[in-house]
């Protein structure tokens, strides 16, 4: 009975040992992912992945957007050093940029301002939303709105940004607040300028941006398999659900299409002044639609790439026209003569 006493507390102290040293070794680990997180990009990238890729470099348009570099330390002052160490473009780095899936401007300042923001003093009478889908065209279409106004765009969000002044802001000091949000969550929205864009646009642009820090990741096989078409059947819905929830909530409304936006710059934004009850000065709207693409639109998916390639499946295309349709018909019941331009395949 004594040896078997003894044999089983000889047992208890070695799993004992063993569970403490277990633990030490999980708290090592802790320890080592958080010291280095900061060098991570994604789950498979790190900044020696993105410094490799500099020396393949051809010409792409550079484009830019600082709310996607929060989880890499100081991603952009990184990249910017190592293409000025190359004496590369910005035109040039982008095509590095574009294989990795990230949009982003080095050095990252806003080029071509016509004039320069203040926020609304004294205030404006109302507080409006700027309501989109992700995906939609939300940053390239506030840096019109706000350069025509000259009055900042608020957020419900807080992604500092030069360019958007506004962000975190969401009072009657800014011209209109983004949200990706439906109405129900907001009780201070009295008016709302709603951005809409095609859904398989809005869908890819949003599978992309989620896709961006994923190294492995092409273009195209981004936009392949069974959890591409279960994702695009369920935000196409989503997408349904988002705009019929501000479209039947909000009494004083504009509708901006995105893909109006880009036929017919001038004649889009004197639509947005005239919202807003704004007189624009003929030298300001000239300027800004000479230089719209100043704060560029994200990089379209590669255009040879995609020009013989429909990433959708005729069922979820089908069903993503379903989706569309409703929420046309929800517009023209507000407004008859508004033209559903985001119907129009490419």
């Amino acid at each position: 009975m004594g040896n078997y006493c003894k044999q089983m507390m000889h047992k208890a102290f070695s799993l004992r040992l063993l569970s403490t040293w277990g633990f030490i070794f999980l708290v090592a680990i802790l320890i080592w992912i958080l010291d280095n997180r900061d060098e991570r990009i994604g789950r498979y990238g790190t900044i020696d992945d993105y410094n490799k890729m500099f020396d393949n470099i051809t010409d792409l348009t550079l484009v830019y957007d600082e709310s996607v570099i929060g989880d890499a330390k100081g991603l952009k002052e990184k990249l910017a050093a190592k293409a000025a160490e190359k004496k590369k473009t910005d035109k040039e780095l982008n095509k590095v940029l574009n294989q990795i899936n990230v949009d982003i401007k080095v050095p990252g300042k806003c080029e071509k301002t016509c004039q320069s923001l203040k926020f609304a003093n004294p205030p404006l009478p109302w507080i409006t939303a700027n309501p989109s889908f992700p995906g939609s065209g939300s940053t390239w279409s506030r840096f019109l709105m706000q350069q025509i106004t000259g009055i900042p765009c608020g957020s419900v969000y807080h992604a500092k940004s030069e360019c958007f002044p506004g962000e975190g802001v969401q009072d009657e000091t800014v011209l209109c607040v983004k949200t990706h949000g439906q109405p129900k969550h907001y009780n201070f929205f009295t008016r709302a300028v709603i951005i809409i864009r095609n859904c398989r646009d809005t869908l890819i642009a949003e599978r992309k941006r989620r896709s961006l820090y994923d190294v492995r990741r092409g273009s195209i096989n981004m936009l392949m398999g069974q959890d591409w078409n279960a994702w695009s059947e369920l935000k196409a819905v989503a997408w349904r659900e988002f705009y019929l929830s501000w479209l039947n909530t909000t009494k004083d409304i504009h509708i901006l299409t995105y893909e109006k936006l880009l036929k017919d710059v001038r004649g889009e934004l004197s639509k947005i002044a005239q919202f807003f009850n704004m007189e624009i000065a003929p030298d300001i709207l000239d300027c800004v639609v000479e230089n719209k693409d100043s704060r560029s639109r994200r990089a379209s998916l590669n255009a040879t790439a995609m020009k013989n390639f429909d990433p959708f499946s005729s069922t979820v295309s089908t069903h993503i026209d379903q989706n569309m349709k409703i929420v046309c018909e929800a517009i023209k019941n507000r407004f008859p003569k508004e033209e559903c331009a985001f119907l129009k395949t490419h």
